[in-house]
């Protein structure tokens, strides 16, 4: 699975999966398992930022420097998208209101770039 994680954050691709275990069945789930994996470590230097975290009302999502506009998906930790937002700058603030209480993963890609990164809402 490693290799597929690479491949994906690698690419600003829309890739097509099929036919595989339940929770890996298409790229969003595959990508939500991927950063399941990532851990706890510090942030990169250059990495996606999400604050608070823990979050309650609206989260923060500061993109590593010079991305450009690009597209923000969240989705919950069975993979399924949540909430889709177009950025236009380095930092944004998304609404999560709507979202019940769990564990989120962030999704921030545009031609040239994909980050994930992740937050709890409370």
């Amino acid at each position: 699975m490693k290799s597929i994680c690479d491949y994906l954050s690698a690419s600003a691709a829309d890739v097509t999966l099929h036919d595989n275990a339940t929770g890996c069945d298409n790229q969003e789930e595959v990508v939500a398992n991927c950063a399941i994996g990532i851990g706890e470590a510090e942030p990169l230097a250059g990495a996606l930022e999400i604050f608070p975290n823990p979050a309650s009302g609206v989260i923060e999502i500061k993109a590593p420097a010079n991305t450009g506009d690009g597209n923000v998906i969240i989705y919950n930790c069975k993979g399924k998208v949540m909430k889709r937002a177009s950025i236009i700058s380095q930092t944004s603030i998304i609404d999560i209101n709507i979202l019940p209480p769990g564990l989120y993963f962030v999704r921030l890609s545009n031609e040239k770039m994909v980050e994930v990164g992740k937050f709890v809402k409370e």
